[in-house]
């Protein structure tokens, strides 16, 4: 959804909407369905009538987790506001105060970007469930392999690997 910014605030106008996650071309999701509720609202704040744009960003995505590498959900509480600033030169001297991100003016600023652009800054660089869930394989492969224990113990006994023994 491509809008005038600037003119977005000053008209303290609101959109909303949503925006499918498989439209979300630069987040990694072994689940691409479902989608992202957005709502943005412009407004001119304060006694200088500073323009600003307030994006409200609310769901979840389906990460692989780095840990089990199985699918995780991760909840999206997205909230953040950007000052509108009149040109890029202005952006970035205004962009030095960490307080607030700031938007340059553009005719046809791209409402869905910035969505994207917060999602990405919204989720973990290393997504991992809190605790992985167990996976049909976990107490299989355990059940396979040897103890390197047992192997030790039948070492420093002299028996062979494997007699069923445990050691002294």
């Amino acid at each position: 959804m491509k809008i005038d910014l600037l003119e977005f605030a000053q008209q303290g106008r609101e959109a909303e909407g949503e925006i499918p996650i498989a439209s979300l071309s630069r987040v990694d999701s072994p689940d691409p369905t479902g989608a992202l509720r957005w709502a943005a609202t412009g407004a001119l704040v304060g006694r200088e009538q500073v323009p600003q744009l307030r994006l409200v960003v609310d769901g979840s995505i389906v990460l692989v987790c780095q840990r089990c590498l199985g699918p995780m959900e991760q909840a999206i509480a997205i909230d953040s506001h950007f000052r509108i600033a009149p040109d890029e030169a202005t952006a970035a001297a205004l962009d030095d105060d960490d307080s607030i991100d700031v938007l340059a003016q553009s005719a046809d600023f791209d409402l869905h970007l910035l969505v994207e652009d917060e999602v990405i800054l919204a989720l973990p660089i290393s997504p991992r469930h809190a605790v992985c869930p167990p996976g049909p394989a976990d107490g299989a492969v355990a059940d396979r392999r040897p103890s390197p224990f047992a192997a030790l113990a039948a070492l420093k006994s002299g028996r062979p690997e494997g007699d069923g023994e445990e050691g002294p």
